[in-house]
């Protein structure tokens, strides 16, 4: 294990970079996304859980967007820690099942390859929700990045509300209360502030009805 630095009088540490002759085959290609991690055993954790696989056929080998074209880098599989809730919602043949994307910032990363998703803080568009979409554009062009990293997902989505436009105050108590469990942003008709959404997105407000499959890396061209 690496050498451990104290940060203040906190409880946790950063743990420092391992020398090349201890570290794993795949551990290059992530390193910029470890340096998140503060916590001990984290880093370890994280580089250990993952093992490169070749993309399944349906993922895009390359992408035409905002920074050029992307091509795809990397594909890892990942283990979900949250799979056997999951099943249990798959379990019900009148649930919509979905293979969907969702794009983050880098820093949230690792944390969501380790812990898997989490209800957020803030509210978007439809509330505290995950946020999943069909158009793997849309999960891209959130990361906001050259070098985007996706998560490819699979979703029972339960009850599905098409939304006519956003709305800020739900969450899972208010949704389920309304009848719904998930969110359907439908593009061309549900209104954002100011106009239709051009992708459709699905606000899921239970995080265990997703199960995360892989993880890509998109490389820019510019």
């Amino acid at each position: 294990m690496g050498r451990k630095k104290r940060r203040g009088r906190t409880k946790f540490y950063q743990i420092q970079p391992h020398r090349k002759s201890q570290a794993p085959a795949n551990f290059e290609t992530i390193e910029h996304y470890v340096r998140h991690l503060d916590r001990p055993g984290q880093r370890d954790q994280f580089v250990n859980v993952l093992k490169e696989v070749p993309a399944p056929g349906d993922i895009p080998s390359s992408i035409a967007g905002y920074h050029g074209t992307y091509t795809l880098q990397h594909c890892w599989r990942v283990p979900d820690p949250s799979r056997k809730e999951f099943y249990q919602h798959l379990r019900n043949p009148q649930n919509l099942h979905r293979r969907l994307f969702h794009g983050t910032k880098e820093w949230a990363v690792p944390y969501i390859v380790l812990q898997s998703f989490k209800l957020p803080r803030h509210s978007g568009m439809f509330g505290k929700a995950v946020y999943l979409t069909p158009d793997i554009m849309k999960a891209v062009g959130f990361t906001n990045s050259r070098r985007p990293m996706i998560f490819v997902a699979e979703a029972v989505l339960g009850r599905v509300e098409t939304m006519a436009a956003g709305q800020r105050d739900l969450d899972q108590i208010s949704a389920d209360a309304a009848g719904f469990d998930t969110a359907h942003g439908k593009s061309g008709s549900t209104m954002t502030w100011s106009r239709p959404l051009i992708f459709s997105e699905y606000a899921v407000y239970d995080p265990t009805r997703i199960c995360i499959r892989y993880l890509l890396e998109y490389g820019s061209s510019l």
